[in-house]
């Protein structure tokens, strides 16, 4: 059985909380006391789930509103129950669930302090006198029992030493001891290296301590978050430790989308790549048709006759799209959505959008002054996806295409200029695509009208659709 108890001094980062959960792991740790969270209670338990899953929770949430001390174990191995917690301390009972046998735990966070520290002596004292059983205390006490413990910072005063000297005795406690590498040889290593350091070297290693700290945060998410875009699993958060997880979702998803084998329109079975591909062309050039150098033109006057836009209508159409307009849109568009031939997905223009908003809302309004839009905005990758779980011909695949940003941000204009008009062009009865309609008051009006036809002396009647 591995314990761990560990000042982590803060785990509300994401790539922390992975951190964590990873060395638990690895160090096949059954056990685990933590101190200086920094987690506020209402984020205790999801944080917890996330560092060790299905693992059981202790805290002093009740007397230190920071969460100064939790305790983690696994179901499986452990019974525990808490005794007395306070700001400093939390106290618990450990039973080892396959041999039955308690112990006394006392996860130790101390303040600053030699005063403030009194409660938390005085508090040792009154469980001191309950206790018969193994009683192992551990943690932070922020205090040291001798002068070569503290490498730097204030001088060590005699007063502080005594305290927690007098603390130990007073308890009849015994001191276990360090096993592995020598911390004294550590110790005067790091003592030269200090006075061999100036004020602008110490700069220096301050500054690159909170780059290597970024760089950390930066990095260790992401090969995760590469591995959550290709599977499209959008239910799991980053920081989980999902890597294996999505990789499995990446080799079904690519599995299922390899076509291997198609039926031809004819009953064959294609198996090669060439024939395979030739299939598809053709069955969707027949959906297409043919080109043709004429076209019957728009009857001017018969278009004039029916539903025709304002003049203010028609000027709001054409009107300049604004910045704010497009970066709206930006927004709008999920960051988990594929992207374009380019590769670039709204993610990149989202945290770049300091540096590429002036182009962009650039070539988003030059679309809307010439009307022309260039074969590398409207470039698109199309595929195919299958419709069931055994697709067996090509019309059991639907083809979907991935646009550029840019492209769907010109799109997104137009779809929002669309949607304040069309309402004047569209009769009240289509209900199909127009925002606020509902088709079921279609399906409801016909039902009220077909039932009216069976009313006696009713005269000869039909509904066409």
């Amino acid at each position: 059985m591995n314990w761990l108890f560990w000042n982590v001094r803060g785990a509300n980062k994401k790539y922390k909380q992975k951190e964590l959960r990873k060395y638990l792991k690895t160090k096949h740790l059954t056990l685990k006391g933590i101190t200086k969270t920094k987690v506020k209670v209402h984020k205790a338990h999801t944080v917890a789930t996330v560092v060790a899953p299905n693992w059981g929770f202790q805290n002093n949430y009740l007397s230190a509103p920071n969460g100064r001390i939790w305790l983690l174990w696994g179901n499986s191995l452990y019974t525990v129950d808490k005794l007395r917690e306070e700001a400093q301390l939390l106290h618990c009972q450990v039973t080892i669930t396959t041999s039955n046998k308690p112990c006394v735990i006392t996860i130790i966070y101390g303040y600053n302090t030699c005063d403030q520290r009194k409660d938390m002596r005085e508090a040792l004292k009154e469980l001191d006198q309950g206790i018969n059983m193994m009683w192992l205390i551990v943690g932070d006490f922020n205090a040291i029992l001798y002068p070569h413990d503290r490498l730097f910072g204030n001088p060590v005063q005699y007063g502080e030493i005594k305290d927690f000297n007098d603390c130990i005795h007073d308890l009849m406690l015994n001191e276990v001891k360090y096993c592995g590498k020598s911390v004294a040889a550590e110790i005067h290593q790091l003592e030269d290296e200090k006075y061999m350091l100036n004020s602008q070297w110490s700069d220096n290693l301050v500054e690159k301590e909170r780059t290597t700290l970024q760089n950390l945060e930066k990095w260790s998410l992401f090969e995760e978050n590469i591995m959550k875009k290709k599977s499209r699993v959008k239910w799991i958060q980053l920081g989980d430790s999902n890597t294996k997880y999505f990789s499995v979702v990446v080799k079904e998803r690519s599995q299922k989308k390899l076509i291997k084998e198609i039926t031809s329109l004819e009953g064959m079975t294609l198996t090669e790549p060439n024939d395979i591909q030739e299939e598809i062309v053709n069955f969707y050039k027949s959906l297409i048709g043919s080109s043709t150098e004429k076209l019957p033109a728009i009857n001017i006057v018969n278009m004039k006759a029916v539903l025709t836009l304002t003049q203010q209508q028609k000027l709001d159409l054409i009107s300049p799209v604004s910045k704010e307009k497009i970066q709206r849109g930006l927004e709008s568009i999920g960051e988990d959505k594929a992207p374009g031939i380019d590769g670039y997905n709204a993610t990149f223009f989202k945290k770049a959008w300091g540096i590429t908003k002036e182009e962009v809302c650039e070539s988003v309004n030059e679309f809307f002054n010439n009307g022309k839009m260039y074969k590398a905005i409207n470039c698109t990758a199309i595929t195919l996806l299958p419709k069931n779980d055994k697709p067996t011909t090509v019309k059991e695949y639907r083809p979907i295409v991935c646009c550029t940003v840019l492209c769907k941000l010109i799109s997104k204009a137009i779809t929002t200029r669309l949607k304040k008009v069309i309402a004047s062009l569209i009769s009240e009865s289509q209900a199909n695509f127009i925002p606020e309609r509902k088709i079921g008051d279609n399906i409801i009006l016909s039902h009220e009208l077909v039932k009216a036809y069976t009313r006696k002396h009713m005269s000869p009647r039909c509904m066409i659709k």
